[in-house]
């Protein structure tokens, strides 16, 4: 893997320039979920951690294969990427795919907020694409991508008033078929903060 300058720069401790760097990259190579990963240590080392887990999260979204977790700051996703190895029965790449759905459960994760002029029809789209392939398939890491991106659709019901080929009830039912047990965390999490 090529690493852009970006990284070279987080490596040298230019926090600073390693930021600029790397948001530079990323309109270029939007697809790339390493360059969120570098530029959520850079936050972090910088003493942001607030906007370091939110690119921790955009990278997860895209690909949580693609982060170089060998060298990822963050301890807390760390810890959880180890936590949740067992649940997975040890399949490391299984339990990367479901991280992003257990660090939102969890809180580490921050609510991905989406607007219709932001996106949200396309994530939709490739949500709609992602269940007709999951209903001919019950692929696991299928499951995972729609049990993460459910419960950002979840999670943004309101501004889907404008966007009729949705159903908030299937994609729920998903949830549940894909993970049971994380559904019903999922579940008590939204009703401790509506009470």
């Amino acid at each position: 893997m090529d690493h852009p300058s970006g990284f070279i720069l987080l490596q040298a401790g230019r926090y600073e320039e390693a930021i600029r760097s790397l948001q530079e990259s990323i309109p270029k190579m939007p697809a790339r979920a390493a360059l969120y990963g570098w530029l959520g240590d850079a936050y972090l080392l910088r003493g942001n951690s607030k906007v370091a887990r939110q690119c921790y999260r955009e990278g997860c979204f895209i690909d949580p294969l693609d982060i170089d977790w060998r060298h990822i700051e963050d301890p807390d996703l760390k810890q959880l990427k180890q936590d949740i190895l067992f649940v997975y029965d040890f399949d490391a790449e299984l339990a990367l795919e479901w991280l992003p759905s257990h660090a939102r459960i969890e809180g580490l994760f921050e609510l991905k907020t989406v607007r219709v002029n932001d996106g949200l029809k396309e994530m939709v789209d490739e949500y709609v694409a992602m269940e007709k392939e999951w209903s001919k398939k019950k692929s696991p890491r299928l499951a995972a991508k729609l049990f993460a991106r459910g419960i950002v659709l979840c999670e943004n019901s309101e501004n889907l008033n404008f966007i009729k080929k949705i159903d908030l009830i299937q994609v729920r039912r998903v949830m549940k078929q894909a993970s049971p047990d994380l559904f019903e965390e999922f579940l008590e999490k939204i009703i401790k903060r509506k009470a």
